[in-house]
């Protein structure tokens, strides 16, 4: 059978498309210049500590995601398909962690990213953090997401606690400033985040400042 010049040329062209769409397919995506401390160690803070999972008390299935020691024994510098944390995060099912909720695709090349650089111990880098800055959009909202959210949300409220939206943030606070002594580690509050050290000085300062501002949705 002979293939005539014109359907030579269209097996080509295809052909061509489908190297194109796997190569798309096949390209590593993550995070570069990833820190520690300012980027890692937060997803860990909200998504994996709450009460029964990987926290100090807790240790399910014998971790401790509350400090670098115990998220390292999960990892494996500059391997990510190698370390036990980056599988189960990519999972699907029963495998997958966490096990109520999917992490977002920036999280999971967040973390890849880090562990491909070596998975450093990084304290010192910048958080982004400024106390002139104190707007419930730009200040008080990324703090919440990095340190709260991933336990107290419409599909997960421990302790009863939704802090979803703004008016939900007000709500929490109206009990008798208490998103304020919790964060703070105040006498008579449960410390938050759950198990975990209190936030920066700097992210308290933000809220205390919103809060003084009389919280507006800003």
């Amino acid at each position: 059978m002979r293939i005539s010049t014109t359907t030579g040329f269209s097996l080509i062209a295809v052909a061509t498309v489908v190297v194109i769409v796997l190569s798309q397919c096949a390209k590593d995506v993550y995070y570069e210049g990833v820190c520690f401390s300012g980027d890692v160690k937060p997803i860990f803070t909200t998504n994996c500590s709450m009460p029964g999972c990987h926290n100090p008390v807790d240790q399910a299935n014998g971790y401790d995601f509350s400090t670098y020691e115990g998220i390292m024994e999960g990892i494996e510098p500059g391997n990510p398909w190698d370390s036990e944390i980056y599988e189960a995060i990519t999972a699907d099912g029963d495998d997958q962690m966490p096990p109520t909720h999917k992490l977002s695709a920036k999280e999971i090349n967040t973390i890849k990213g880090w562990i491909k650089a070596g998975a450093k111990n990084d304290t010192t880098c910048a958080t982004g953090c400024d106390t002139a800055v104190f707007t419930y959009s730009q200040g008080v909202n990324p703090i919440i997401e990095r340190n709260c959210r991933g336990c107290h949300n419409n599909s997960l409220q421990s302790g009863g606690i939704n802090l979803e939206t703004h008016q939900d943030v007000v709500t929490v606070q109206g009990f008798g400033g208490l998103f304020l002594g919790v964060i703070r580690h105040d006498n008579g509050f449960n410390p938050m985040p759950y198990n975990q050290p209190k936030m920066p000085p700097c992210e308290v300062r933000v809220i205390e400042k919103w809060v003084n501002a009389g919280m507006p949705n800003n």
